[in-house]
């Protein structure tokens, strides 16, 4: 009897199963380094826009207008300084408040906090503390916003 067999054996299909999922996972892995850098790239134009904004209405109000860049709760603050002391504290009115989880799991920020405080030529006032905001995703991949003392604003990746 000669009989033709016709389909595969099962170490044929075990074969391509783990092939399958072996491609998989790699696709997997590579689509969540994706999500991360652009979670990361949504959350540092965020930023760089919200300090636009800061400086623009530090030109055209009566109060110096800065963003507070905290690492410790991993938020930042835009601010006007109603007491100009140059500084956020108490006394300031708070006008955005964004927390960097709300852009996905692992964006941090990494520097010790920061302020970007502006005056009425748009220029930054000097707190001690001013220069960059640098945000990190839970792959390591850094972007930093940086304000200069005349006051440009430049975004880049590290």
């Amino acid at each position: 009897m000669d009989r033709k067999v016709k389909g595969y054996n099962i170490l044929e299909l075990l074969f391509i199963i783990s092939l399958v999922i072996i491609l998989g996972y790699i696709g997997l892995r590579e689509f969540q380094i994706y999500m991360a850098r652009e979670r990361l790239k949504i959350a540092a134009e965020e930023l760089l826009s919200t300090v636009k904004l800061a400086r623009s209405q530090s030109v055209i109000g009566p109060f110096h207008h800065g963003i507070f860049c905290r690492n410790t709760t991993n938020d930042w603050i835009y601010f006007r300084d109603l007491n100009r002391n140059t500084f956020y504290d108490n006394g300031e009115e708070i006008l955005i408040s964004a927390l960097t989880s709300k852009y996905g799991y692992g964006i941090r920020i990494v520097n010790t906090s920061t302020v970007f405080l502006f005056d009425r030529t748009g220029q930054a006032l000097s707190t001690g503390r001013f220069g960059n905001c640098t945000l990190e995703n839970a792959f390591g991949e850094r972007i930093r916003v940086t304000v200069d003392s005349v006051g440009r604003i430049t975004i880049q990746r590290e």
